[in-house]
Order: C-alpha cells, then structure tokens, then sequence
C-alpha cells in the first residue's frame, strides 16, 4: 500500500511488503504510475506532484505548499525542487510524460534547494520551511507573506521557524516579522495587512464595532473587509450587506474588496483606500 500522499519510491513499496514482481504487475495493470526510475504513484495523484517527480525533483516551493494546505491565491505553476548543480530533465533521461497537452497553460517553476533533506517521511516534498524559503526567493512578496502566515495558522511552522526563514534570506526581508503571526483569517487579510504595515498606516485587525468583528479599522471610522473566498453570495452576503448598513448609520464608512480585486488589481485597491484616507473616512465622528 502506497503512503497517503500517493507517491512512494521502490523502497518505500518493498517496505510495505510488495514485491518486485507485484510492482511490475501493478505498473502493467494500471493500479500504478512509473514516474521515474524507482519511483511510482498512483494514477489519482495530483497532477503537479507527478510531474515534479517525473522531471527528477522534489514538489517544492508554492506547489509543496499547496500540498500541505497553505493559502497559495491564485497561483497555478508546478514548481519543482532540483538539487544544486544536479541533473535537470534531461531529454535522454526522463520519461515523455507530461505532455504538452497535459501541461495545458501551467508553466514548470524551477527552485534549488538550500537543504538536502526532504520532509522527513515525504521525499517527495520539501519540508515547509523550505517550500516557504523558495517561494520568498523566487515569487512576489505579497503571495510569500500570505503563504507564510498561513502556515503559521495551520501550525506548520512556528515563530521561531519564522525567524530562522527570514534571517537566511536577504536583509530586505528582516523587517517581515510583524506580517508573518497566523492572525489573519485569509491570505487576502494578510496581503492586505501587509500593505497596510508597509505603507505605515494605522490599523487594528479584527476589532469588535457595536458587536460586529470586521476585518481592519484604520483609525476611528474606516472599515476594510476582504472578501475570502472567490464567489461571496447568498446569506453571507446578506449578513455583510446588514452589517454595513448598521455601522454606517453610526458613521463607519466600509471598503469591501472582493478576491479578484485583492489579486488581480490591487493598484485600484490602494487607490480606493488611500482616497478614502484623503476624504477623512477615517476619522468621522461616531454616533
């Protein structure tokens, strides 16, 4: 029986007790999936990790970080982990799979990797401090930071790993600390957060207004809230509709910003808050 993630090396098989001649029958059966010299999954594994492994890598970076159930937006690369200096795909090497057509329009994004060793029990993956350490190097910031405080939500690292990630990262990103504690709700409450702490406007995350939580107050009356998922609608709408009519009959002004804003067109996100800023939404006076 393969592990649950569905990949297993050759090893890995004749520990769980199958033979050389059951591996072959099950590669000839269909039951698995050759992947590489030595390395089998099953056919309903997850497209991204059977390609990362057929190129002769790990799954690493946003991909591995998907896999452990971090926030990834709207990414949809298949990043794969190579050993420093070691052999890449080579034609001659790795088998004609995926093809072309499997690819679609998803591009391979390729990281090396600073440590050797995989997640222990996993070597099919990079562990999630080294997922999270490719990501900052090779994606935008704002996609790294929100990746990265949800693996702290999820438990997946803990404030020391956290410090440890940005000290092995250039200086620039020393000054992250404060962005990176899990508090956030979604990953859009953290690229929000983010901005907000960069752009050194004054802000309270999820305070409780006339029995509402909202997501952020800037000052005294300007609410931002952030819808989490891509498609808001049906009785939570409603109930956030209810909410904005009541705080806005007590002076609160509220910017919703829905998930295709947040990620797609954020330079209008910014736009919408710092003239709301401008106008002095922010400090109304409270009923």
């Amino acid at each position: 029986m393969l592990p649950l993630s569905g990949i297993a090396t050759r090893d890995q098989l004749l520990v769980h007790g199958m033979t050389p001649a059951a591996i072959t029958f099950a590669v000839r059966s269909g039951m698995l999936v050759r992947l590489r010299r030595a390395w089998y999954a099953t056919p309903g594994t997850p497209f991204e990790h059977r390609v990362a492994i057929s190129l002769g890598g790990r799954v690493g970076g946003v991909s591995a970080g998907r896999s452990y159930g971090m926030w990834t937006g709207l990414d949809t690369g298949i990043h794969v982990s190579w050993a420093p200096h070691g052999n890449v795909a080579r034609p001659g090497r790795r088998l004609a799979y995926p093809t072309n057509r499997e690819l679609a329009d998803r591009v391979i994004v390729p990281h090396w990797r600073l440590h050797s060793a995989a997640a222990p029990g996993e070597p099919w993956r990079e562990s999630p401090g080294e997922a999270l350490r490719q990501t900052f190097r090779s994606c935008e910031l704002p996609l790294a930071v929100a990746m990265a405080d949800s693996a702290r939500r999820l438990g997946l690292v803990s404030a020391a790993d956290i410090r440890r990630l940005l000290r092995s990262l250039p200086a620039r990103f020393a000054p992250l600390g404060p962005a990176i504690d899990g508090r956030p709700d979604s990953g859009l409450e953290a690229i929000v957060r983010l901005w907000l702490l960069q752009a050194g406007i004054p802000f309270r995350l999820h305070p409780v207004i006339r029995g509402f939580e909202v997501d952020f107050l800037i000052e005294r009356s300007l609410i931002v809230e952030t819808d989490g998922r891509e498609f808001h609608s049906g009785e939570a709408f409603e109930r956030d509709r209810a909410r904005d009519l009541a705080l806005g009959t007590d002076g609160y002004v509220t910017i919703r910003l829905s998930y295709r804003q947040v990620l797609q067109n954020w330079a209008e996100c910014e736009q919408r808050i710092l003239a709301a800023i401008a106008r002095g939404d922010h400090r109304r006076v409270i009923a």
